[in-house]
């Protein structure tokens, strides 16, 4: 009888403990948190956009044959409203691509940019003399385009002419930025200097 008892009461232990097992959950682990990534801006501050175009104008200038260089540097997506005009950049680009205007060249010709990022630099040159002719001219402004862009690879676009009156309106709006004005104040300015750009059949 005592023996029956005592199984008994095993059997009633090891169903307790049993059931207190299954009851037993596992504790979730909290989240963690997801991890931001900082968030990456190209914007420059007006000083180091003063500095860069201050230094892209020095180099210009140590290219053979330019007097001076005037450097204004602004935002691509300022600068230009690619995005209305691509379905005729590609048919324009072929059909301008050998007929250049001669005071103004431009760099990535012939890609059509549906997307622009990163900087664009006006350049405005004068020539010594002696180097107004043609072929000399073209190669000259080549020579700077090659050179500026090479020099910092946030410039994606670069565009150089000789043509008084845009190397006139370049350098009013780079004063403007060297007297502080923040850039956005130029915005319009910037347009119609590239706008006058694509009319002299510039190609990107």
């Amino acid at each position: 009888m005592k023996r029956k008892l005592l199984y008994l009461l095993c059997f009633s232990l090891m169903f307790m403990l049993l059931a207190s097992g299954c009851q037993k959950t596992t504790a979730k682990k909290p989240m963690a948190p997801s991890a931001k990534k900082p968030t990456q801006t190209s914007q420059m501050t007006p000083s180091e956009r003063r500095v860069l175009a201050s230094k892209l104008s020095k180099m210009a200038e140590q290219v053979k044959g330019v007097q001076k260089a005037t450097v204004v540097v602004a935002d691509i997506g300022i600068a230009n409203n690619i995005t209305g005009n691509t379905k005729t950049n590609a048919q324009m680009n072929r059909a301008t691509a050998k007929n250049l205007n001669d005071n103004t060249i431009g760099s990535d010709a012939g890609i059509n940019r549906s997307e622009p990022k990163g900087m664009i630099v006006m350049v405005g040159l004068t020539l010594n003399p002696g180097n107004k002719d043609m072929n000399k001219s073209n190669q000259i402004k080549s020579k700077v385009m090659n050179k500026l862009k090479a020099s910092d690879r946030r410039i994606s676009q670069v565009l150089v002419t000789t043509d008084p009156n845009l190397v006139k309106r370049i350098t009013d709006v780079a004063a403007g930025i060297l007297e502080g004005k923040p850039i956005k104040t130029f915005e319009k300015d910037i347009k119609n200097i590239d706008s006058s750009l694509r009319q002299q059949k510039t190609t990107y």
